[in-house]
């Protein structure tokens, strides 16, 4: 495995035991009081100085760190991110927005796509969902027939994978994009580690600008994220756009961690991922035994049990396994979704078996149809969300707000994509997720804003 710049950088650096008269306050010491671990790395954490590199230039160790990621990745250029995914999808549709006034998503876009649409003043033209196993998957087909019937579209922005490891045809959604003369930018927050488990799930393959979350998949801090550019006429746009949303003061240790997962999985990608795999389909062929049954799915590093097919209260089960120090990643009502990755330990994935066998055996709580806090059947469009997103509006209770039209966007996270639209009738199962689930975005103190009834004073 090749020495990561950045980190060799930083260590060269503490090493020196320099009097540090710069940002941070820290000054790379630990503090006391219990904080102790806290600021193990504090030696690591620096600012810009003469030689550590600037996110603004083209030189320096932080640009020669990227180039090199942008060659493991089959890039033309690629951009460290601090800030998260979130930052580097606004720079993403940041880039893309010259090229037209409308832009081609889908419905379970993750918010930053709708906050991007909002701040850029475009139009999005929604994909229509297909349904498979109680799941929304973008109608590929479908984007031929908007593209045709709609000028003015700077692209197509799809999610890939989705929550549940769902890759869509990008062969196909790149052909059609091609075939009209549009982008295709792709929000990979879930897929940055598809490079090294299978090449032709990656984003990177298909898409003109995509971005790779690193920080879920690989062995990378929290707010990892890279933006990938495949279209130089892109990149000018694309450095403008994270210009504005990306720090002035990136973490080193967070770079320095992007570097060294991607370099990580390199070297090693190709032999941990086979092992894997190899422990998840066991661990499947052993559940199975149990009685579980498990969603298909494009990223078999997801995995993701189906409650209602295994006749399971998933609720129940989330709590069980709490109980017994496990924890997932998300619930929906349905599914359970687990993320394994590269540095899943087997023993941890046999810890589950077991949890789940005793469960199996002692389980008292049976299957309930559950409100699910996903999009489900079709949408319930009153008014335009253009037309909406802007419009006057009330506030008012949860509680008393279905049937009215909804003035903003609001939904779950996990996963973090809206579940009724600005411009959307509130209907009483959307209602009931936004008053009762535990991590809502879109509301204040339990209020939600509507349209205002132009008649009301």
């Amino acid at each position: 495995m090749r020495k990561p710049l950045v980190l060799d950088m930083l260590e060269r650096y503490a090493k020196s035991s320099p009097a540090r008269f710069h940002m941070p306050g820290h000054k790379g010491k630990d503090c006391e009081n219990g904080f102790g671990n806290l600021y193990s790395l504090a030696d690591y954490d620096i600012t810009e100085l003469s030689f550590s590199g600037c996110l603004e230039t083209d030189e320096g160790v932080i640009f020669k760190a990227e180039k090199n990621v942008a060659h493991i990745l089959g890039a033309e250029h690629s951009y460290f991110v601090t800030d998260g995914s979130s930052a580097a999808i606004l720079a993403m549709i940041y880039a893309m927005k010259r090229e037209g006034k409308k832009i081609i998503i889908q419905r379970n876009s993750h918010k930053s796509v709708f906050n991007a649409i909002d701040l850029f003043g475009l139009e999005p033209l929604f994909v229509p969902s297909v349904f498979s196993d109680d799941i929304p998957r973008p109608d590929i087909d479908a984007i031929d027939e908007i593209l045709s019937e709609n000028n003015d579209v700077c692209g197509v922005v799809l999610t890939s994978p989705d929550y549940y490891g769902i890759v869509p045809d990008l062969q196909k959604t790149l052909y059609i994009a091609d075939k009209h003369g549009v982008l295709l930018g792709i929000d990979g927050a879930h897929g940055g580690h598809l490079k090294f488990l299978d090449e032709s799930l990656y984003a990177g393959r298909y898409a003109d600008v995509w971005v790779d979350g690193v920080h879920k998949t690989l062995p990378c801090y929290t707010q990892c994220s890279i933006l990938n550019i495949n279209k130089e006429s892109l990149n000018a746009e694309a450095l403008k756009g994270l210009s504005v949303f990306r720090t002035t003061s990136p973490s080193y240790p967070l770079m320095a961690s992007i570097e060294y997962g991607e370099y990580f999985a390199e070297s090693y990608g190709k032999d941990l991922f086979g092992k894997l795999l190899t422990d998840i389909n066991r661990f499947k062929e052993q559940s199975t035994e149990l009685g579980i049954k498990f969603l298909p799915v494009s990223d078999e590093t997801k995995i993701v049990i189906d409650c209602f097919s295994s006749s399971l209260n998933a609720n129940d089960l989330v709590s069980f396994l709490e109980k017994k120090n496990i924890f997932i990643e998300m619930c929906d009502g349905r599914y359970l979704v687990l993320m394994a990755s590269i540095m899943t330990d087997k023993n941890d994935l046999e810890r589950l078996l077991v949890a789940l066998e005793e469960y199996v055996k002692t389980k008292k709580v049976p299957y309930i149809t559950q409100k699910r806090h996903i999009l489900s059947g079709l949408p319930n469009r009153a008014v335009p969300y253009s037309t909406a997103i802007h419009a006057e509006f009330e506030l008012v209770k949860i509680e008393n707000s279905e049937g009215r039209i909804s003035a903003v966007n609001a939904g779950t996270f996990p996963p973090c994509y809206p579940i009724v639209f600005a411009g959307e009738k509130i209907t009483e199962n959307i209602r009931d997720i936004l008053a009762t689930g535990k991590n809502v975005f879109g509301t204040e103190n339990g209020c939600i804003k509507v349209i205002k009834v132009k008649n009301e004073r």
